[in-house]
């Protein structure tokens, strides 16, 4: 899958997809320990500023077969923490759409 990538990231993604994923995506193939934050944001501000205007962050965390396990985490209502608001299992092919469509 041919990505193009501006000022660091994946183009038309809904997530911020740093360019150090570019063989993660196009292989469609994702690691255990992988996150994926919805702004460019997670990676310039400070933590504690990200959170408060953090929606959803993505993390892979573990196998099912030949399935990803993803952890889909949100700030907690006073957005001093992040928590898991849900966990999915999903085919890489999926978490790619996930990454360019989102949630």
């Amino acid at each position: 899958m041919s990505v193009v990538f501006k000022n660091g990231y994946a183009d038309g993604f809904a997530f911020a997809v740093p360019e150090a994923f570019a063989e993660s995506l196009k292989q469609e193939k994702f690691n255990q320990g992988d996150v994926f934050y919805d702004s460019p944001e997670a990676y310039k501000l400070e933590w504690g500023k990200y959170l408060k205007k953090a929606k959803t962050i993505i993390q892979v965390s573990g196998y099912d077969k030949s399935d990803l396990k993803i952890k889909i985490l949100k700030p907690d209502k006073e957005k001093t923490e992040i928590v898991e608001a849900e966990s999915r299992t999903v085919s890489s092919e999926q978490l790619f759409k996930i990454l360019k469509e989102g949630l």
